[in-house]
């Protein structure tokens, strides 16, 4: 566990941070619903996948674009601070979010290609899509860990 201005960073972030995920969109959908009272039928009847069916048998309503976009840019802003912080030094464009959740908030894939070593299964793919921002480093030099 280490503390920085950013926070301090441990097993337990990781909870957080997907605990703030849920939290977001369980209040996006209840704003949604508030609006407008048939909000949730509208979502239920428009966004379903009849294959997504839930324990219950009915299919599970999926979540609306504007979601989406939401936990998105709270994702980009935390790897902001992390990357200010000094913690989060990813070799793609735009950053892995493999690192965030299963290296404990920090990546280190930019220090790994410098030195030759493997790199997290999203850089790698990131990699070969193209998206790679390391000079002097080609796609061909990219292990996978």
């Amino acid at each position: 566990m280490y503390t920085s201005h950013v926070g301090t960073f441990g097993p337990s972030k990781r909870f957080h941070v997907h605990a703030l995920i849920l939290i977001a969109m369980m209040l996006s959908l209840s704003c949604a619903e508030r609006e407008n009272p048939e909000a949730r039928s509208s979502v239920a009847g428009k966004d379903t996948v009849e294959s997504d069916v839930g324990r219950n048998g009915n299919p599970r309503p999926l979540p609306g674009k504007p979601v989406d976009e939401m936990i998105k840019a709270e994702r980009a802003a935390y790897i902001a601070q992390l990357k200010k912080a000094g913690y989060f030094d990813c070799c793609i464009n735009p950053s892995c979010t493999m690192c965030l959740f299963d290296e404990k908030e920090s990546c280190s894939c930019r220090e790994s290609v410098q030195a030759d070593d493997p790199v997290c299964g999203e850089c790698y793919k990131g990699w070969r899509k193209g998206n790679g921002n390391v000079a002097g480093i080609v796609v061909s030099d990219i292990r996978r860990k």
